[in-house]
């Protein structure tokens, strides 16, 4: 199960895109982070791992919140004898030395919003007055990875960017950052021309995947690493499925309860609040969210790359098509490209036998051995 506790609504940036509404005043309470942990502990069956999230606006404008829930959260994990991990994700401008050390003490997680090369980032993700933020948060994430063992980088992709993606990869890793995640910019009007750049763009990905493995260095990209581990397992099962207002669940700064922190938005009337978690889950409208997961697109159910595709991803599927459980096409195109880029990189990497790559996913797989070659999807 995963908990995000949106702390803030309060973020020192302007960018032009972000699902958290916009920025202002208003951080959540200790005591409501507090009952917030406690709903993530009780929702959760004892034996599973409870993975708790630090979400904004921008969480690190509350570093004494974070290290106070850290410590309750691990305090409790301790009582109950329960696994957890514990993550912040952040924009970057304000990782000091002292939060950098508070991280590392709370054993959190660092993932910092980077989106690839100078000129893309500074694009959309500028400070208040307008200025830039790329070297700002290049010199910070430098220092991050010089304090902590863990720092990982998630890249923004939209319509306007899509064609330079696989550069901006390319520039983050040359950072020396060893895990990216790129996501699409949800919100954006996506045309067929722009989401089919994708295709292209994850193939060089894929060829950037390969030859970093060729040369033995390890790394991860979250279009390629989950959709390998799905070729192998032969799909996703149930469990990988969306579980939000299920197995996941977001809480806005004051301590309302939403499936997913992409749904907090401004926090105000929102269909998707399901209660508080000082007043308790509202469970008729937990119920409702619930019927609408999945995807019900008639084409998906009849499509052969179905049971490897991410069609049922409830705020995906909500922003992009306007109901939780209809693909739209742009994720459609997204998914095609994903799952294109990893079969030729299991191909590639498998056949040629790189113990780097196979050890990579051993650890997904309980030691099942790599297959030679993927078949025809």
């Amino acid at each position: 199960m995963k908990v995000v506790l949106g702390v803030t609504h309060n973020c020192n940036l302007a960018c032009t895109y972000c699902y958290a509404g916009r920025p202002r005043r208003g951080a959540m309470t200790l005591d409501t982070g507090y009952r917030a942990v406690d709903f993530g502990f009780e929702m959760s069956a004892p034996s599973e791992v409870l993975e708790f999230g630090f979400f904004g606006g921008e969480p690190l404008l509350c570093p004494q919140l974070i290290r106070g829930l850290s410590r309750y959260i691990h305090a409790r994990a301790r009582a109950s004898s329960r696994p957890v991990k514990l993550s912040v994700t952040t924009n970057g401008t304000i990782l000091t030395p002292a939060i950098l050390q508070m991280v590392r003490d709370e054993r959190i997680r660092l993932c910092v919003s980077l989106d690839g090369t100078q000129a893309v980032h500074d694009r959309y993700r500028r400070q208040r007055d307008g200025g830039p933020t790329y070297d700002r948060i290049v010199g910070n994430l430098r220092l991050a990875m010089d304090v902590l063992d863990d720092v990982q980088v998630n890249a923004v992709f939209s319509p306007a960017t899509i064609d330079q993606l696989a550069a901006g990869v390319a520039s983050i890793l040359e950072l020396g950052v060893a895990v990216v995640h790129v996501n699409p910019d949800i919100c954006a009007a996506w045309t067929d021309e722009a989401a089919h750049a994708a295709r292209q763009q994850f193939a060089d990905i894929a060829r950037l995947y390969i030859d970093s493995f060729a040369a033995g260095k390890e790394i991860g990209i979250n279009i390629i690493d989950s959709k390998v581990i799905v070729l192998l397992k032969g799909g996703y099962s149930q469990l990988d499925r969306c579980g939000m207002a299920r197995t996941q669940w977001a809480v806005a700064p004051g301590g309302n309860l939403y499936p997913c922190e992409r749904f907090i938005g401004d926090d105000r009337d929102s269909p998707f609040c399901m209660g508080n978690v000082h007043s308790g889950l509202d469970v008729e409208r937990q119920s409702r969210i619930r019927r609408g997961a999945g995807n019900r697109n008639p084409e998906c159910a009849a499509c052969p790359l179905g049971p490897y595709c991410m069609n049922w991803c409830g705020c995906t599927n909500f922003y992009l098509s306007g109901a939780t459980d209809r693909t739209g096409r742009a994720q459609c195109i997204f998914e095609r490209a994903a799952i294109a880029a990893a079969r030729t990189v299991l191909t590639e990497l498998s056949v040629s036998g790189n113990e780097l790559f196979i050890d990579h996913f051993m650890g997904y797989l309980n030691h099942q051995r790599m297959p030679a070659v993927v078949g025809n999807l």
